[in-house]
């Protein structure tokens, strides 16, 4: 299956999302794969000879496999004691896991054309599973759950350790367009079995230096950044207030905005 989904991601790579049609015998598909499409996509997905498919549905087509595939994966019993991350191509799917091995993030590109932003698929993975012995797959009903959202990919995945259980801290620096940078950074924990999601906050920008750090040893997250005609009035900028923004030093006129977010116990609240 590993060998699989890089075949798929290696041909998902390929595909343009500007594009109008690919020929099916150009896209790394078998002649069983092609004539199944032929008889069961909608014929305005198809050319009229049904030789070719428009771009977003073949796009659509190996995305869906793709998900599909990482959810045989992480179904495996194999699945934690094995170092997925070397397994599967990084050059064409992000990874990265906790450090107690519980929380994986798999995130690749999601081709959507027209975006001010380049979204990913970014899925996330957590492992809460105890496995029976001579058990080597889960049944349909014991499936794990993939939790599949977009636009963030991330870098790192930091934990914090509490009385009621582990927090984790994920984090991500994205270029999205020429420029412009996203960084963002989430606060999940596990309860009752599902993912919960406690704490998020992104930022555009301008230039590749980081607007978001993490301080996982105190738990802060500080945010620095020069505010620009484009981005001054993010929603998420909390530097309205003019004495809030500091100069960055004497001898420069830009204004940098500076704020901090503190973990609780529970969640990150902005610092006074």
């Amino acid at each position: 299956m590993v060998r699989q989904t890089n075949y798929d991601l290696s041909q998902y790579h390929k595909l343009q999302e500007y594009k109008k049609y690919y020929a099916l015998n150009d896209v790394g598909l078998t002649n069983k794969e092609i004539h199944k499409i032929k008889n069961s996509y909608h014929k305005e997905n198809l050319s009229t000879n049904k030789d070719s498919i428009i771009a977003y549905s073949i796009i659509g087509y190996y995305k869906d496999r793709i998900i599909n595939n990482l959810q045989k994966i992480t179904n495996h019993k194999t699945f934690t004691k094995k170092d997925i991350t070397a397994l599967l191509d990084d050059d064409l799917i992000k990874m990265v896991k906790s450090d107690d091995n519980k929380l994986f993030h798999f995130s690749f590109d999601a081709k959507v054309f027209g975006v001010l932003f380049r979204e990913q698929v970014s899925i996330l993975y957590y492992d809460d599973y105890k496995w029976n012995k001579g058990k080597s797959i889960h049944s349909h009903k014991e499936k794990k759950t993939l939790y599949e959202f977009y636009p963030n990919s991330y870098n790192t995945i930091d934990t914090i350790h509490t009385n009621t259980g582990v927090n984790y801290v994920l984090f991500g620096h994205d270029k999205v367009r020429g420029n412009n940078f996203m960084d963002h950074i989430s606060l999940y924990t596990y309860e009752k079995g599902k993912l919960v999601h406690k704490f998020n906050y992104s930022l555009a920008h301008e230039g590749d230096e980081y607007a978001i750090k993490y301080d996982k040893i105190n738990h802060v997250i500080d945010v620095v950044y020069t505010p620009n005609e484009k981005y001054a009035t993010s929603i998420d900028c909390y530097c309205e207030e003019e004495e809030i923004i500091k100069l960055y030093n004497k001898t420069q006129t830009l204004k940098r905005c500076a704020y901090s977010f503190k973990f609780t116990g529970d969640t990150f609240e902005l610092v006074d």
